[in-house]
């Protein structure tokens, strides 16, 4: 049986999309007939000196200055709101706890590996996929880490990303060179969005192809299970914000009143105390990716500037409103991946802003379900034979290369 390694953000990753895609995966290819495992890769990170040297080449100085400010004052304060606020504390400590059991309990993966070490752990697969998720966000301050291009991985080994994501309008012109040596090296290349296709397509004169994120691979069944019977009894508004947004907290709380619905919230998503978060939501959601996904599953609405709640909304058949985050026109806007998104399934009005909200609600066009069924099996089997095309592929290439040394032996 081959094995096959796969890199994602995995280690001590507490995000609940983040988790559930991992584990969409590595169950996706091991249905396959392929042992796997998800690497879990401890990034020994760059020297902040480095990083900023990067930051200031890719945005200039002055963002470099800014982000220096940033990565201080975010250590700085999480540490000071934790200390003063125990009880958000406790809130972020739950969620983390019940995310690394899940992990624990459904992804086999191997023992934490750095950056130091990770040649050696090659040695134990046969073949490696890089992805899902924001692995190739190369705007990041942490960019350009070459682990998450499988920089690492031997020549005769099979090398291909899945559905890797780039949520970013344009590719740092002093990187271009380096995206280009790892592009070469991979057997297939796939992204997530059109957005990392334009990027990437400069760049090789290999096919690039979009595919559908991970979590579309397991059968709708897999999810409901996991999703479990309904928790909270009563109607109620679900919101999942991974932004800062207070104005779009306090629009979502009138919506909620207004309506009459108990509003459901997952706080401190960033792993910090958030003034936004203190007294947002009725209901406080600090379990693990099965809560998450049973909070999706029973509401009568979800709002949420997530890619992954969006998802699993549409997964679902849960009505949901996608909420824009940051500048359109900046250098870090994340909403490519949601503009993608619900332009495939017919819902680019889900995409807005909390301008009017209650009135886009009552005037939004309303999809038919079946229809919207039906492109996500269609996503989900084109999905899976993408896949499996790869994994053959590399298969084929890996028996290949073994077999002069074989005839040497004989």
């Amino acid at each position: 049986m081959r094995q096959i390694g796969i890199i994602t953000l995995y280690h001590n990753n507490c995000n609940y999309g983040g988790a559930l895609q991992a584990y969409a995966l590595n169950q996706a290819v091991r249905e396959l007939g392929y042992g796997c495992r998800t690497i879990d890769y401890v990034p020994t990170g760059m020297p902040l000196k480095e990083k900023l040297v990067r930051k200031i080449r890719t945005d200039g100085l002055t963002a470099a200055a800014a982000a220096a400010v940033k990565i201080s004052c975010g250590k700085i304060s999480a540490r000071i709101g934790k200390a003063v606020d125990p009880e958000a504390a406790m809130e972020i400590r739950i969620r983390e706890s019940n995310v690394a059991e899940f992990r624990k309990k459904r992804i086999p993966h191997t023992g934490p590996c750095t950056t130091e070490y990770i040649t050696g752990a090659a040695e134990a697969f046969d073949m490696f996929l890089c992805g899902s998720d924001q692995i190739w966000n190369v705007g990041s301050v942490n960019s350009f880490d070459p682990v998450y291009w499988l920089d690492f991985v031997p020549d005769d080994r099979g090398k291909a990303s899945y559905a890797a994501s780039m949520p970013m309008p344009a590719l740092p012109e002093q990187e271009r060179c380096r995206v280009q040596g790892w592009l070469e090296r991979l057997d297939f290349i796939s992204v997530r969005e059109e957005q990392g296709k334009k990027l990437l397509s400069n760049l090789t004169d290999k096919e690039i192809r979009i595919v559908p994120d991970p979590v579309f691979l397991p059968d709708a069944a897999r999810w409901e299970e996991m999703a479990g019977e309904r928790k909270i009894r009563e109607p109620y508004f679900f919101a999942y914000l991974l932004g800062d947004d207070e104005k779009m907290r306090k629009d979502i709380t009138e919506l909620a009143e207004k309506y009459g619905r108990k509003l459901a919230a997952a706080p401190f998503l960033t792993s910090r105390p958030r003034k936004c978060d203190r007294d947002f939501g009725d209901i406080r959601v600090c379990g693990g990716p099965e809560d998450f996904l049973n909070m999706i599953r029973h509401a009568d609405c979800v709002l949420t500037d997530s890619f992954h709640a969006s998802v699993f909304s549409i997964l679902f058949g849960t009505p949901f409103w996608a909420f824009r985050r940051g500048d359109p026109d900046g250098k870090r806007n994340m909403d490519s991946r949601l503009t993608h998104l619900t332009e495939a399934f017919g819902m680019a009005d889900r995409l807005i802003s909390t301008d009017d909200l209650e009135m886009k609600i009552r005037t939004a066009y309303q999809p038919d379900p079946e229809s919207v069924m039906y492109i996500v099996e269609q996503e989900r089997k084109r999905g899976r034979d993408y896949l499996k095309k790869i994994l053959t592929s590399m298969e084929e290439k890996c028996r290949k290369e073994k077999e002069p040394y074989e005839g040497k032996s004989a």
